[in-house]
């Protein structure tokens, strides 16, 4: 069996990585423990935007300090390739009528997602197989 090189990323690299997608996964503490949701985002400079429904789950991080963790994977099972983005850092909610540059992260689901979250990247890794 022939394996694939695991390369990790330079911090660049894996912010242009993030940039490519729209849409990753949130973990987070809830009250029922850790918990992962899938979110749509917007990436500007080093800070993730996400907008939710005011009385969604994540509405729960907007007063801030919470330290969350965010994923977005890539893989093409043809090729076995693909590549990884973690990005740690503090979330906090965000004036609900601010403009994101680059975009506003709209969801796919259709629920009134008026509530903008902010997370500060502080930590940002990648790596990417093949």
């Amino acid at each position: 069996m022939s394996g694939k090189a695991l390369v990790n990323l330079s911090a660049g690299e894996s912010k242009e990585l993030l940039a490519t997608a729209r849409v990753g996964h949130l973990a987070y503490p809830s009250h029922r423990g850790l918990d992962l949701t899938p979110v749509n985002y917007a990436l500007c400079d080093d800070v993730l935007y996400i907008r939710t429904a005011q009385d969604g789950t994540l509405a729960a991080l907007a007063p801030g300090g919470e330290w969350v963790a965010f994923v977005v994977t890539y893989l093409d099972r043809l090729s076995q390739t693909g590549w990884s983005v973690k990005a740690r850092g503090k979330i906090r909610g965000v004036d609900e009528e601010a403009e994101v540059p680059g975009g506003d992260p709209v969801p796919w689901a259709e629920f009134p997602a008026s509530m903008l979250l902010a997370l500060a990247i502080e930590e940002l890794t990648g790596r990417r197989l093949g």
